[in-house]
């Protein structure tokens, strides 16, 4: 995984994430940032209305935002690695959740 990769290179996610950094630079970090803050609210409306699909719609926005950083954004061996690699981070700590509240087991490496 990308965050395995960069703890090989001596970057942290959770050490970064400690640090006061400048997230969100690029569109796309913007974007991803924006869908994972949406995640609470997701799982109130779940709470509430009952309706677990919306935890499947959301992880497929935040798959499809994570897909576009990635994609877009270099991550190891840039300046702003360390930044990234937070971002990384924190959207495999949300997907994980989102597969606990399903019952669904992932992997962490394929």
């Amino acid at each position: 995984s990308i965050v395995r990769k960069a703890s090989a290179k001596g970057v942290d996610a959770k050490q970064a994430a400690a640090k006061a950094m400048d997230l969100c630079v690029h569109p796309k970090e913007r974007a991803l940032a924006f869908e994972l803050t949406q995640f609470s609210g997701v799982v109130a409306s779940v709470a509430e209305e009952f309706l677990p699909v919306r935890v499947c719609d959301y992880l497929y926005k935040l798959s499809t935002k994570f897909t576009e950083f990635v994609t877009e954004c270099k991550v190891l061996d840039d300046a702003r690695m360390a930044e990234r690699v937070v971002l990384c981070e924190a959207t495999g700590v949300v997907m994980r959740a989102c597969f606990d509240l399903l019952g669904i087991e992932y992997l962490m490496q394929i």
